[in-house]
C-alpha cells in the first residue's frame, strides 16, 4: 500500500514513524505515548521503535537554559512576608535571563483551575453554530469579547495556527462611564446561554471566580517588581485601576488530515506561531506538552506542565518596554506534540489601563546603561488595539474597529 492510500489511524502512525526515523524532533514523550496506546494505534511492533527514540529524543532536548521556579507566598502569604526581598530577586533575574517562569505558591485553589478547563472543554465541544453565536466579530468586535475560530488570529504569517478561542474580560454593564463613552474594549462578556448549553450552567460564575484569583496574582507580582526595582509601594496601582485584563480559553484539537498531509517529516508541526505577548503579565495554565519558549540563543525550550498546580508567568511587549528592556518579553509558540490529542490552555493577560501612559522606569535607566529612554511615552489602549488590528483577520477590514486610534482619543 502506498502513502497516498493511507489514510486515519494508518496514516498518522505512518507519520509517526516518519518522525522517529528522522531523530524525532518532535516533543513527543511519555505522555504522549501513552495517549496513542490509548488510541490503540500502537502495535508492540512500533512501540519497540518508538521507546528508544524517545529515550534518544529526551537526550537531545536537553538545554542549559531552563525555566526557573519561583514561589511567590512572599507576596501571597503574610507569614511568609520576610522572603519577600529574595523572592523579587528571584523574579527579577528570571525576567532579565529567560523571560518565563513557573510559579508555585499562588493561592489558587486547585479545584478552581480544574473547574475552569472543564468547563473550556465543554464550551469547545458545543455545535459549531452554538460557538459562532457567541462570536466576537460584528458588534462584539468593540469590546473583542466571545468566541474566534481557527484561522482568524494570525499571529506568524509563517505559520497556520491550529485552534479557537474564546475570550472574557470585565463584564462592564451600559451604566458604566467608560462604556458609556464608547471606550473601546469595556463592554460586557459574551456568555453561553443556560437554556442553548445547560451543561455551562456554572460557566459564569466558575469562570468568574477563576478571573478573580489570576487578577490578584498579577497584582501580587507588580508587588515583586516593585520591590525588585526599589519602587514605592503601590507604585503600579494607578497604571492597573481598571486594567484590560483579558481571559482566553484556547483549545488546539487533534490535527485534520490536510495539515498531517503537508507537513514535512522531521519539522515542527506549529499550531499557534510564534511572537511575543502584547502587554504587562501572561499568567497561563496548560493541561498537556506543547509550549516553546525560545532562548536566547535561538533554540526552541519546551514548557510543559509541571504539575502541583504551577501556573506559566511571562511578560508582554509593553512590559519589556517599561522596563527600557532590562526584562524580557520572550518570544514563544506551541507546538502540536501528539497529532490524536486535544490541548487546553487558559492565558491570563494583564493588562494596564487603557487610558494609562507608560514611560520608561527611572530605575531602568540606570540599569539600561542610559540617560535617554529606548521607547516614547505611550498610552496603552491604543497600543493594544493596533496589535489586536494587525493580527485578527475580523479586524482588519473592519471599518467600526478604531484601528487609527490615538492617545487623547479616549
Amino acid at each position: 500500500m502506498s502513502v497516498g492510500e493511507l489514510n486515519g489511524d494508518g496514516l498518522r502512525v505512518h507519520r509517526l514513524l516518519q518522525w522517529v526515523s528522522t531523530g524525532f524532533p518532535l516533543p513527543i514523550d511519555v505522555y504522549t505515548l501513552s495517549c496513542f496506546w490509548r488510541a490503540t494505534i500502537c502495535n508492540n511492533s512500533v512501540a519497540i521503535i518508538i521507546i528508544p527514540a524517545v529515550l534518544r529524543f529526551q537526550q537531545k532536548m536537553s538545554h542549559t537554559t531552563t525555566i526557573p521556579v519561583i514561589d511567590i507566598g512572599a507576596f501571597v502569604d503574610a507569614a511568609k512576608r520576610a522572603d519577600s526581598d529574595a523572592t523579587a530577586a528571584s523574579l527579577g533575574a528570571a525576567f532579565r535571563d529567560v523571560g518565563f517562569a513557573y510559579i508555585t505558591g499562588h493561592g489558587v485553589p486547585s479545584a478552581v483551575i480544574q473547574k475552569a478547563f472543564s468547563h473550556a472543554k465543554r464550551l469547545f465541544e458545543l455545535p459549531m453554530d452554538a460557538k459562532e453565536a457567541l462570536s466576537m466579530t460584528g458588534a462584539n468586535a468593540h469590546t473583542h469579547r466571545g468566541y474566534s475560530g481557527f484561522g482568524d488570529e494570525v499571529l506568524n504569517e509563517e505559520t497556520k495556527d491550529w485552534k479557537e478561542a474564546f475570550d472574557i474580560g470585565y463584564d462592564l454593564p451600559p451604566s458604566d462611564p467608560d462604556v458609556a463613552a464608547g471606550v473601546p474594549l469595556h463592554g460586557p462578556n459574551v456568555w453561553p446561554s443556560h437554556e442553548s448549553a445547560p451543561e455551562l450552567a456554572t460557566f459564569k460564575h466558575d469562570l468568574e471566580l477563576y478571573f478573580s484569583h489570576m487578577e490578584r496574582v498579577g497584582r501580587s507580582l507588580l508587588v515583586g517588581f516593585e520591590k525588585h526595582f526599589g519602587l514605592a509601594d503601590g507604585y503600579f496601582e494607578p497604571f492597573f485601576q481598571r486594567p484590560l485584563v483579558l481571559m482566553r480559553l484556547l483549545h488546539y484539537p487533534p490535527l485534520p488530515e490536510e495539515m498531517l498531509n503537508s507537513t514535512t517529516p522531521g519539522r515542527d508541526i506549529v499550531t499557534c506561531g510564534e511572537h511575543s505577548d502584547y502587554g504587562g503579565l501572561t499568567l497561563l495554565a496548560v493541561d498537556a506538552p506543547g509550549l516553546q519558549v525560545k532562548s536566547t540563543n535561538g533554540e526552541w525550550i519546551a514548557a510543559p506542565p509541571m504539575g502541583n498546580d504551577a501556573l506559566i508567568v511571562n511578560l508582554g511587549d509593553m512590559m519589556q518596554r517599561w522596563t527600557n528592556d532590562v526584562l524580557k518579553a520572550t518570544p514563544h509558540r506551541v507546538v502540536n506534540v501528539n497529532p490524536l490529542a486535544h490541548r487546553y490552555s487558559i492565558p491570563f493577560f494583564f493588562e494596564p489601563n487603557f487610558h494609562s501612559i507608560v514611560r520608561c522606569l527611572e530605575p531602568c535607566l540606570r540599569l539600561s546603561g542610559t540617560t535617554v529612554p529606548k521607547y516614547p511615552d505611550t498610552q496603552y489602549g491604543p497600543y493594544l488595539l493596533s496589535r489586536y488590528d494587525a493580527t485578527f483577520n475580523h479586524r482588519k477590514d473592519d471599518e467600526s474597529n478604531p484601528t487609527n486610534a490615538r492617545p487623547g482619543r479616549y
